[in-house]
């Protein structure tokens, strides 16, 4: 175990001696910032319902502390202890922890509890080290009742294409259609026309034939909306309907758009025919829009983000139509929930939260004055 002797510096008059002791590995900004002759803290970080040790308990994935900080013996010094344990009461009573900044993104958040030695109760207060921003996310998800959930969009809400890609797909399930009808003639040269590999390979070829089926079936509505903004379906022609989009930047258009069932029309551009696509959700989608809105039982459970690879104004636009009237996600937050990861970024739950841009906040006066 690693043992520091150090101050807690909170300002011109506040200025605590303490004892720091390691309970996890340090790393070396860690190390650099608590092994100073004097620790700077930064402000303070309240937690408006849940206490700030089950917080950062959460928010650490449930690890131990990184390190924990004990005033120096009463016996040593009253006066200083008096001092550090009015600072540790204080923060108990109003839900606080201490903010100690590490490096840009990350920080070290002291929260206080107590410790026995020797048979008595002293005030101690446990480190965590997270990014910034993210006590605070875990913290709204503990005092609504509301578990933050991400989801992809493409291939895992809907499925969703141009003309272009309706065509690469159709050339693609043409190849592995011929190839199974080959595979199969082979093995039927060489079998009875039994057997579990060629029922295997008679039902590929069957499946590949109805998905180049459907992919035309799209590919023909596709060039017939993006031609005369109507769709020929089920015997009947439908009309789309312009729905007004107000873009990021503020401009305002409208889109021609053709809703059937568990079926969308829509224009990424709508001045440019070839950003037309057909867009289908997955099946039962809006049986788990109503659940996540709440609209089951009254009762939301989840905070909805997106994130996804795909290009941003395709991303808003086909998530409108998967939620249009704001129900999952409130039209004012749309912007900052869903997330484009692009230039093939990976999709991190920090950035997809958009915790790694949160600023820290200070709460309740300056540090180390009466809260």
């Amino acid at each position: 175990m690693m043992q520091t002797y150090t101050l807690l510096h909170f300002d011109e008059g506040s200025r605590y001696p303490c004892v720091i002791q390691s309970c996890r590995p340090w790393d070396e900004s860690l190390t650099k910032i608590v092994t100073a002759s004097e620790v700077k803290v930064l402000c303070y970080w309240e937690s408006k319902k849940t206490s700030t040790l089950l917080a950062l308990h959460v928010s650490s994935g449930g690890l131990p502390p990184h390190l924990r900080v004990l005033p120096l013996p009463k016996e040593m010094n009253t006066s200083e202890y008096e001092k550090f344990e009015g600072e540790h009461r204080r923060c108990l009573e109003n839900k606080k922890a201490i903010v100690i900044k590490l490096t840009d993104i990350v920080e070290l958040l002291l929260t206080p509890v107590f410790s026995t030695q020797d048979g008595q109760k002293i005030p101690v207060f446990w480190g965590y080290v997270l990014h910034s921003g993210v006590a605070t996310s875990v913290t709204s998800m503990l005092d609504n009742s509301r578990m933050a959930i991400i989801f992809d969009l493409d291939e895992t809400l809907l499925v969703a294409n141009s003309a272009s890609t309706l065509e690469s797909k159709i050339e693609a399930t043409k190849k592995n259609r011929t190839s199974k009808i080959i595979e199969l003639e082979t093995l039927l040269e060489t079998s009875d026309g039994q057997g579990e590999e060629v029922e295997k390979l008679r039902l590929a070829e069957k499946a590949s034939r109805v998905e180049e089926e459907l992919l035309l079936a799209d590919l023909k509505m596709l060039r017939q909306f993006s031609a005369t903004n109507t769709v020929d379906y089920k015997g009947k022609t439908y009309t789309c309907n312009f729905e007004p989009v107000t873009f990021e930047d503020g401009k305002q258009s409208s889109r021609p758009v053709i809703r059937l069932e568990n079926l969308f029309f829509t224009r990424i551009k709508p001045d440019v025919r070839e950003t037309s696509m057909v867009v289908r959700p997955r099946p039962y989608w809006e049986d788990l829009r109503a659940y996540l809105a709440g609209e089951i039982d009254n009762k939301r459970r989840f905070d909805v983000y997106v994130c996804t690879a795909a290009e941003r104004q395709y991303a808003l636009e086909v998530w409108r139509l998967l939620d249009t009237k704001g129900t999952v996600i409130n039209e004012a937050y749309r912007s900052r929930r869903l997330v484009n990861v692009s230039g093939g970024r990976k999709k991190l739950i920090l950035r997809s939260l958009a915790i790694t841009e949160a600023p820290l906040r200070v709460y309740g006066g300056k540090a180390g004055g009466e809260v």
